[in-house]
């Protein structure tokens, strides 16, 4: 059993990691964000990557104690995130992006959440779009907080990288770097080794305010992302018993929050077969069933929209 998460009242308690380069329109709001936090015991960890534009000119005009503000030559984000789980000395380690923002309760209720569930390693949150401006144009939430298991990640990321906090009680620290062979997909893979020995949870309430913009690192390098992405599922995956559950893709498919659209079940049917094609781990009755019981809900969904525009008649 692991111990609740204390610490006295100047202890670090919590590490957040906060890498920047190049985001002199975001950097001073999102700090701001993180400074305003209700939880307190934190300690900020600031890297700048070699930034070329006023970014380490408004970080250095924090004087907060607990932000450590490191500033050195570019290189890249990868070496920049281990840096920081390097220098970390909290028992949980959370993430934040230069362009993004949290709600002043996020540290507070994800340390709620550890407490009373301290046998997790790793929780994330629901959020809410913003454009460059600031203004909402979407979001990403859940109905219910829910344990993510392996088999949704065929389905893509369920994750948002900058949302997470984890807990070191349960996985190391040294299993928590990143690999630099997953490049622009080095979250994922991660999420990938965690899920695959420990349990990860997605909270229901949205405390987080998650920047979309043309120079965002998924927005540039979409294309290596998915490679990779795939190489993070067959290269963690293909040495289990099972890919893929059904069981628990039948779970998945009866939470209100999974919403397939057509085209992200293609990418996941793609996913499977190239990550179990040369060891053959999934036979094709299996991808057939995961195709025919995908098809059946999306019928189900649009009947019962259909039936609700009928209504409106």
């Amino acid at each position: 059993m692991i111990d609740r998460i204390s610490t006295s009242a100047n202890q670090v308690l919590i590490s957040i990691i906060l890498p920047v380069y190049n985001c002199e329109l975001y950097v001073t709001e999102a700090v701001k964000s993180i400074l305003d936090q209700t939880e307190t015991r934190f300690e900020l960890i600031i890297i700048d990557d070699g930034s070329t534009d006023k970014s380490l000119v408004l970080l250095k005009q924090f004087k907060d104690s607990r932000v450590v503000l490191i500033s050195r030559e570019n290189r890249g984000l990868i070496e920049t995130l281990n840096e920081g789980i390097k220098l970390s000395k909290g028992r949980l380690i959370a993430r934040m992006d230069a362009d993004d923002i949290s709600s002043p309760l996020r540290l507070e209720k994800q340390l709620l959440f550890f407490n009373s569930n301290p046998n997790v390693a790793l929780c994330c949150l629901s959020l809410t779009k913003i454009d460059s401006n600031g203004v909402k144009i979407g979001e990403n939430t859940v109905s219910n907080t829910y344990f993510i298991c392996k088999e949704e990640l065929l389905f893509g990321n369920p994750i948002a990288h900058p949302t997470v906090m984890l807990n070191t009680a349960v996985i190391p620290k040294d299993k928590i770097y990143y690999d630099k062979k997953y490049i622009h997909a080095e979250d994922f893979e991660l999420w990938c080794r965690i899920i695959k020995e420990h349990k990860a949870v997605k909270i229901e309430q949205s405390l987080f305010k998650y920047r979309v913009h043309a120079k965002s690192v998924s927005s540039l390098n979409m294309k290596v992302q998915r490679e990779s992405s795939v190489n993070a599922i067959k290269n963690n995956y293909l040495d289990s018993n099972r890919l893929a559950n059904i069981e628990n893709i039948d779970n998945l498919f009866n939470h209100n929050q999974l919403m397939l659209t057509y085209f992200a079940t293609i990418i996941a049917m793609l996913k499977i077969i190239l990550a179990s094609l040369s060891e053959r781990k999934l036979s094709t009755l299996v991808i057939l069933r995961l195709c025919a019981r995908t098809m059946r809900v999306k019928i189900r969904k649009r009947n019962k929209a259909s039936d609700i525009r009928s209504n409106l008649r």
